[in-house]
């Protein structure tokens, strides 16, 4: 929530090997207009919140979005990919 106060411009958002993060946090970082997103080895998120970063109303990344590394996101399923895939209209780089 502090991200989303504090920077409403911010583009670029890395979270590589952010241990800590959670399901929590997802939701707010789909309200950043984020043209890069990175959850490289963030193995601790789980399915549930990709799936609802996919299905949120307020996912306004869902137009900016070009970049997002899922790689070593070992809870993400087919189906939250599928999810997210639907949404993420100008994604470049999956």
């Amino acid at each position: 929530d502090e991200i989303s106060k504090n920077c409403p411009n911010i583009s670029y958002l890395d979270l590589t090997r952010c241990l800590n993060i959670n399901g929590d946090a997802v939701p707010m970082i789909a309200e950043l207009l984020l043209e890069y997103l990175n959850f490289y080895a963030c193995s601790t998120l789980p399915n549930i919140a990709f799936e609802c970063l996919g299905q949120s109303s307020r996912l306004k990344a869902s137009q900016t979005l070009r970049f997002l590394d899922l790689c070593g996101c070992a809870n993400l399923t087919d189906d939250g990919l599928k999810v997210l895939s639907q949404v993420l209209q100008n994604i470049e780089y999956l």
